[in-house]
């Protein structure tokens, strides 16, 4: 296995005209430890793992700049939160022209149209199990929106909404702590000149190999919009997982000033990660490439620029393009983001982000006690003997999607038999030191280490021979467990 560590200019920047700055003890030794060295002509690569180790949910990037007529992101603000579980309600409540704070609860199905979401919103998950199983979008002209803590879903390739999540004409947009999965086109596409963005701690994925569209993340729809997104698309990507079955636009950054940083990649048998082109200008910091193809690369003839530093490129193959791409030249460097951050080593990515990335603000759902460590392979054991009942009404069957030190992520399918079901159920025992902290596209039930999980309102009816999936992520080792599947 090759490893490739490149550290030579990884400096925290100085802040400027950032948003309000948080006192943080780690940050002003950083920032000191950094100008003293720098006056010395060393450098250092950033602070350790204190932002990630207890699940951050603060906001940095381009989200926090002032500009457009908007100071920073504060979505909903200080707006009494409301509780939603009926799409009536989403669209009613996401969609009025009132600041609000909405805490979604259980699973809501969105259809074949995504929710309108409009300006000073935030959309939070009541825990680690709210679920939007459709996609959600922000149209033009809307701002000040923060979307966190939820599983969104998709409906696969072809089907609409086509994308899991989309942005159009926006600014001052945090995204944060999402578990994004099989879209119709693509996870996340932030398009039409949209600006002022952050994407934090969001673990994106596919679960079909079959399909050969698995797109993640559009920061431009096309390489000749000048007149929707010249001096707009600035974005920043930090601690994002783009896991299982990601296959490019990880993200693919157009016209704008682009901060990719600490982001975690394990994306075997994708055709690229980062894409630059067209006026797009990136700084690519301190990512973790594991098992990557192409981790970053010009795209177009147009001119474009990538600064790389910090990165990690383990078992990395193909272009790691930097310096000015397309022809033309004219765009400069992007070395010094207008807020304050602090980049955490590479090295400590890994276990960082497969740790913090997805729905973990909840108090239901809490951090992993432990870590993985930076070097651990996913693993797939065997998948388990599927289980039915007399009669044949359903059967379950489990394999691991990837595991890690005293972690791992589970998958279940539930395959109807010869009839048709409407409601299942799927029950197993914990194995000694197992411990459920992120369950989707489900419902669980645990007493002691008896788990019960159910169907949510649209996975619960199977057509003959039909099936479906629920998955989760768990502390401890992974086991195969032994299911069984009940339908009324």
């Amino acid at each position: 296995m090759s490893q490739e560590l490149a550290m030579t200019t990884a400096v925290p920047p100085r802040s400027e005209g950032a948003a309000p700055f948080r006192f943080r003890p780690w940050r002003v030794f950083t920032i000191a430890l950094s100008m003293l060295l720098a006056s010395t002509g060393m450098v250092i690569a950033a602070r350790g793992s204190s932002q990630a180790a207890s699940c951050d949910s603060s906001l940095t990037g381009w989200a926090s700049v002032a500009g457009s007529g908007v100071s920073t992101t504060t979505g909903g603000g200080n707006a009494t939160p409301q509780t939603v579980t009926s799409l009536s309600d989403l669209k009613k409540y996401a969609g009025d022209s009132t600041p609000r704070v909405l805490r979604i609860s259980g699973t809501i199905d969105t259809g074949t149209t995504a929710v309108d979401i409009a300006s000073n919103k935030t959309l939070i998950g009541a825990d680690g199990n709210a679920t939007i199983h459709g996609g959600l979008n922000i149209t033009s002209g809307n701002s000040n929106i923060i979307v966190r803590n939820l599983n969104i879903h998709g409906v696969g390739f072809g089907n609409y909404p086509a994308d899991t999540l989309a942005a159009r004409g926006s600014h001052h947009l945090w995204f944060d702590h999402l578990n994004i999965w099989d879209a119709g086109d693509g996870l996340l596409d932030l398009t039409k000149g949209s600006d002022y963005m952050t994407v934090s701690w969001v673990k994106f994925w596919y679960t079909d190999p079959s399909n050969s569209h698995r797109l993640v993340s559009l920061v431009g729809g096309g390489g000749d919009h000048d007149s929707t997104d010249a001096g707009k698309n600035n974005v920043t990507y930090h601690h994002n997982w783009f896991a299982d079955l990601t296959d490019q636009r990880m993200p693919r950054l157009l016209f704008g000033k682009g901060h990719i940083y600490d982001n975690y990649y394990t994306t075997t048998g994708n055709t690229y990660a980062i894409g630059v082109g067209a006026l797009g200008s990136a700084l690519i910091e301190n990512n973790y490439f594991k098992n990557t193809k192409n981790p970053h690369q010009f795209m177009y003839d147009r001119p474009s620029y990538i600064v790389a530093r910090g990165n990690v490129y383990d078992n990395a193959t193909g272009k790691k393009d930097t310096g000015a791409g397309g022809t033309g030249g004219g765009v400069t460097p992007f070395t010094t983001p207008p807020y304050s951050y602090a980049a955490d080593p590479a090295a400590n990515v890994p276990s960082l982000v497969s740790n913090c990335a997805g729905p973990r603000l909840g108090s239901s759902v809490p951090p992993p006690t432990s870590t993985p460590t930076p070097t651990a392979t996913p693993t797939t054991t065997p998948t388990s003997t599927p289980t039915g009942v007399p009669g044949d009404a359903c059967a379950a069957s489990y394999r691991t999607v990837s595991s890690w030190s005293d972690g791992f992520q589970g998958e279940v399918t539930v395959k109807a038999g010869g009839s048709a079901i409407n409601g299942w159920t799927v029950k197993w025992g914990l194995g000694s030191g197992q411990a459920i902290s992120q369950l989707w596209s489900g419902t669980l039930s645990v007493s002691g280490s008896a788990v019960t999980v159910r169907n949510v309102d649209y996975n619960g009816s199977l057509p003959a021979s039909g099936s479906t999936t629920f998955g989760f992520t768990a502390t401890g080792s992974a086991t195969s467990p032994s299911l069984t599947c009940t339908s009324p």
